[in-house]
């Protein structure tokens, strides 16, 4: 047997976890930065419905451009997906973007609070 199973019960430190902990820090480090957290997600969820979108595009393109021949549509799809793509690509930026300005102010609120608390101790 390559792996074996590793099952141990969990401790007692593990059994009466406290989640007050997390709670106090999302409340005084992520919650004022939610809502560069609600646009990240936001634009996620469209950067991903264009994906989806592209692949009906394709279907189209194969469908009414090489098995119908109709030449018109073809670029008019062409341009469609082109469209989709860049509006890909705009959303995934701005999610990144969001994202990592929300992690980075709450870290360096964190920082300022935790040098402060040093320095006055």
């Amino acid at each position: 047997m390559l792996f074996k199973k590793n099952k141990k019960e969990p401790t007692e430190k593990q059994k009466n976890f406290n989640w007050a902990v997390y709670i106090r820090v999302w409340k005084e480090f992520g919650l004022p930065y939610i809502h560069w957290l609600v646009l990240g997600v936001v634009c996620t969820i469209i950067a991903a419905s264009t994906v989806g979108y592209a692949i009906t595009l394709v279907q189209k393109i194969i469908d009414q451009g090489f098995v119908e021949k109709n030449m018109d549509t073809l670029y008019i799809v062409g341009a469609q997906l082109v469209g989709a793509y860049t509006l890909k690509s705009i959303f995934s930026y701005t999610r990144i973007v969001a994202m990592s300005k929300a992690g980075t102010q709450g870290l360096a609120s964190l920082r300022c609070r935790m040098f402060d608390r040093m320095l006055f101790q």
